[in-house]
């Protein structure tokens, strides 16, 4: 998969974020409603790391790493669907 369908950096005006690519939609229906929310707040909003702590109610160090726990089910995901032909 990609980086750019999932970005290690939040969204700018000069980086588009591939959130209207049906396989995306699809598998951000399939993250839990705490990853959905962390993965919009962060790379759609763009809020900072610690923006999206204090949104989450959690600390900086535990959004990380379900940040990254949610950007790593996300490729495996976009990954399945790659494999199966979607």
């Amino acid at each position: 998969v990609s980086d750019d369908i999932i970005p290690d950096q939040p969204a700018s005006d000069d980086m588009p974020v591939a959130f209207e690519d049906p396989d995306v939609l699809a598998s951000l229906a399939e993250l839990s409603d705490d990853q959905r929310r962390m993965i919009e707040l962060r790379y759609v909003i763009g809020l900072s790391t610690r923006e999206t702590a204090l949104a989450m109610g959690r600390s900086e160090v535990a959004t990380r790493v379900a940040l990254s726990r949610a950007k790593a089910k996300l490729r495996g995901l976009l990954d399945g669907m790659e494999r199966g032909g979607s």
